[in-house]
């Protein structure tokens, strides 16, 4: 259901595939200027070596997207 959304964003001109990660979420690291949309809809999304959902999962954190996004703003891995 994303990637169709994706989609149809990317056909109206309101999304581009490749544009960094950064542009929406200015408070990640370095890496994401490496991560494109595309990455994130295709599932090999660039992120930092050794980051998986199953750690989190694992720790039994909450993960909501506030607390996802803040783990990986502090996530200076590459």
């Amino acid at each position: 259901m994303t990637a169709v959304l994706a989609a149809l964003l990317v056909q109206d001109s309101r999304l581009d595939l490749e544009a960094p990660l950064d542009r929406w979420l200015p408070e990640l690291p370095a890496w994401a200027d490496d991560v494109r949309v595309r990455h994130l809809l295709s599932h090999t999304s660039g992120l930092p070596e050794g980051v998986t959902f199953d750690d989190l999962e694992r720790s039994g954190q909450d993960r909501t997207t506030a607390v996802v996004l803040d783990a990986l703003a502090r996530c200076d891995r590459r």
